[in-house]
């Protein structure tokens, strides 16, 4: 939306803007800016200069597949701090050692491997499939790059694929290897255990302010209050838009009439079912048996003996279907298996279906409802018709005070009263609070936006701020607290609380010593910790999935060391906020080598083979990286 209003915009401040720069660019010429920006350096990798740019387009490539990869979860607070940019640059940096190796080497990508690359890539194809010249370069310039730049990154990429598939091939698993590692992942131990609660040790003593003091001096950055501040901020919407446009009849039905197609619907059809499950590849014996089952219970809807909703809550393998007899509810063509699909479309209301084979198992179907589909009247679609009307007139009036919000933001940024007096918005407050807690009050753009220089320090309204919601956000900072560390004073209670749990939790750990001594001398398990009022439990053959013993308890009993003689092992495992368990570890059994499945055998060979691969290329860049002449300039980023 933004993009329209700056290609909308128009008026004085927008005319002076383009003044000043066609009279920078007749005083001082254009190559001023264009070569401006090589001359930055990031990094220099044996001697070979990195460029802003480069980094630039590296972040950006790496940005755009973590918004691919985590889609509505992409958090772009994430990607503003000096962490990304350090990472990025990393990589940057990996990247050219790892050229410099391949060109060492003498490997090569020959242009017609970069071309076929290109050519076989689907993001590049048209409807028809093929690679389109068009799409290409479009899509080439969304990434930052011109079509020789593109292709040189491509080449780049092609290279270190060659590297990195030759260490790949390097790796491998044996069979006799995965089927050992299969042995051990499904070994059995008998676990026995008790929980010493920290509970127990805990106590109301006040330290003295000297243990106080010492505690907080340790850390004092635990205590650092983050920075601060309330907002004021004006949203153009659309949904509010919506709300303020008011339709007459007249209008919806002119609306109706000119947009008649959106009002079409195809013929759709409800249905109950009752599904008799079974696996496509299922013995004939067991067809048999569910053919059998789903003719049965077609014969007693036929007679009449139990109605076909009662036949299916009672029979059904359909779980989400069968508390409401079946009913499938109203459906169109090229939703349900295609078998299924054909037997509905060809029946009557009342009809049952003979058997019905799909990949599911057999179905029975009996026909409820048809509905015939064609153009809805006005009265039927009145309440998308006004929807719709109302949600394009809205969109129409916000595109219109877009434009405005986005000029006066600009043009009058020492506070948002004009904004909200031309444009009748409502000036809106948060209370004072930190940035995690302002996002759930606004969106996370509009919270970096308040923290900005401009916004913060100058004290301006910020630009103006398009949601995925379709909204603009205006906002501006009104008390702002810096961050700062808490004095002594101020966090007293808090350090009293760390002080008597950090006791607790010694106390809890020396009493568990202890016993865990007495245990590794010999004595009964049971007898002791009953003396201590500490329940002992025992489970035999536990696998490392068990659910009947706690997790970290469970994870402490799989790394312990038990001796082969078959002798108990005792340790003590402290986990939680404080708890310390007493564990005992003994019989490990590890399963005969005719129960090892054959395809679990293949899967822990895949994924031990792909862990070689991640560690061998890990290894092999870090290697490199450390042989090599290296200089990292990130105060240029």
């Amino acid at each position: 939306m933004l993009q329209l209003i700056r290609d909308r915009a128009q008026g004085f401040v927008v005319g002076v803007i383009v003044l000043f720069i066609c009279l920078t660019f007749a005083l001082w010429g254009i190559d001023e800016y264009v070569g401006a920006g090589g001359a930055v350096v990031v990094a220099e990798v044996n001697g070979d200069e990195v460029e802003l740019g480069e980094f630039q387009r590296m972040f950006q490539r790496i940005r755009q597949q973590a918004q691919i990869l985590y889609g509505e979860q992409f958090n772009e607070a994430q990607w503003t701090g000096e962490q990304a940019k350090l990472s990025t640059l990393d990589q940057v940096v990996d990247e050219r050692v790892l050229l410099g190796l391949a060109s060492d080497a003498n490997m090569r990508i020959s242009n017609r491997q970069v071309f076929e690359q290109i050519r076989n890539n689907d993001q590049f194809r048209d409807e028809a499939g093929n690679f389109s010249q068009e799409t290409y370069a479009r899509l080439v310039g969304y990434m930052g790059f011109n079509e020789i730049g593109f292709e040189q990154q491509m080449r780049r990429d092609l290279l270190l694929n060659q590297l990195r598939t030759g260490i790949a091939g390097s790796a491998f698993v044996t069979n006799k290897e995965a089927r050992l590692i299969e042995q051990m992942r499904k070994q059995k131990r008998d676990i026995g255990y008790g929980v010493i609660p920290v509970e127990t040790f805990k106590n109301e003593d006040t330290p003295t302010d000297e243990e106080i003091n010492a505690f907080y001096q340790q850390d004092t950055e635990r205590y650092r209050v983050p920075e601060k501040a309330s907002l004021e901020y004006v949203i153009l919407s659309i949904e509010q838009l919506m709300k303020e446009v008011a339709p007459d009849e007249q209008d919806l039905v002119a609306y109706y009439e000119a947009n008649a197609g959106n009002y079409t619907q195809d013929e759709r059809r409800n249905a109950n079912h009752i599904l008799i499950q079974l696996k496509r590849d299922a013995p004939q014996s067991e067809v048999d048996i569910a053919l059998e089952k789903a003719q049965a219970l077609r014969t007693k809807a036929l007679s009449g003996d139990a109605s076909f909703e009662e036949l299916a809550k009672e029979n059904s393998d359909d779980i989400g279907s069968r508390t409401e007899g079946g009913e499938t509810g109203l459906f169109g063509r090229g939703v349900m298996a295609p078998e299924f699909e054909e037997s509905v479309f060809s029946m009557q209301v009342g009809d049952v279906s003979e058997p019905i084979r799909t990949d599911f198992g057999y179905h029975l179907i009996k026909l409820k409802e048809i509905n015939e589909g064609g153009l809805q009247s006005f009265d039927e679609a009145r309440r998308d018709v006004e929807e719709q009307y109302r949600r394009e007139q809205a969109e129409e009036i916000y595109y219109q005070q877009g434009e405005q919000l986005t000029d006066l933001a600009y043009e009058q940024p020492e506070g948002l009263e004009p904004i909200a007096d031309t444009l009748n918005l409502e000036i809106q407050k948060t209370a004072i609070a930190d940035r995690n807690e302002l996002a759930l009050t606004l969106p996370i753009e509009a919270v970096n936006a308040a923290f900005s220089d401009e916004t913060l320090i100058d004290g301006l309204n910020s630009q103006s701020i398009e949601t995925d919601k379709g909204e603009l956000i205006v906002v501006r900072v009104g008390e702002h607290q810096p961050s700062r560390i808490s004095t002594v004073e101020d966090v007293r209670d808090d350090i009293i609380t760390a002080i008597r749990n950090k006791k607790a939790r010694e106390a809890t750990a020396a009493f568990g010593e202890k016993l865990l001594a007495r245990l590794q001398a010999g004595e009964e398990p049971s007898l002791v910790l009953s003396a201590q009022e500490v329940e002992w439990r025992e489970e035999t053959a536990q696998g490392r999935d068990s659910s009947s013993v706690n997790r970290a308890v469970l994870r402490a009993a799989f790394k312990a060391d038990v001796p082969e003689s078959g002798a108990a092992t005792f340790i003590g495992v402290p986990y939680g906020v404080g708890d310390y368990a007493l564990v005992k570890v003994s019989n490990v059994a590890y399963p005969p080598t005719t129960e090892i499945v054959t395809a679990d055998v293949d899967a822990v060979r895949n994924t031990v083979a792909r862990n070689h691969v991640i560690s061998d290329w890990r290894n092999f860049v870090e290697a490199n990286r450390e042989k090599a002449d290296i200089e990292l300039f990130p105060g240029n980023l």
